[in-house]
């Protein structure tokens, strides 16, 4: 015979079986209808960016604007070909400034070996 925790955990488990029963009956008697994706809601595009300066040029108009650089054909390493053309020279990036300690602060002294 079971003691009383037993019948109730018996009890609940009987419980479950009967509504998960209940539940998959109900889902069978509904008709099946083909599943269609809903539309998909995306982000709202950035702005494109308008094409470098440099875009298109040939060689002669390459060189004689100073932003831009020529760059002849190359095979990669890849085995790949890449096609000579007119890009923007890359600019520099910002400079972080140097790290100095504030004035009064000290560097923590190395923990000795033991």
């Amino acid at each position: 015979m079971l003691n009383r925790p037993g019948r109730v955990l018996a009890l609940a488990a009987a419980a479950c079986v009967a509504f998960a029963v209940a539940a998959n009956a109900e889902e069978a008697k509904k008709p099946t209808t083909p599943t269609t994706t809903p539309a998909v809601t995306t982000a709202p595009k950035a702005p494109k960016k308008p094409p470098s300066e440099c875009a298109g040029l040939d060689q002669t108009a390459c060189a004689a604007k100073p932003v831009c650089t020529w760059y002849k054909e190359a095979t990669l390493k890849d085995g790949k070909k890449r096609k000579a053309h007119c890009q923007k020279k890359p600019t520099p990036g910002a400079k972080k400034p140097a790290t100095t300690p504030a004035p009064g602060a000290t560097t923590p002294a190395p923990a000795p070996k033991t």
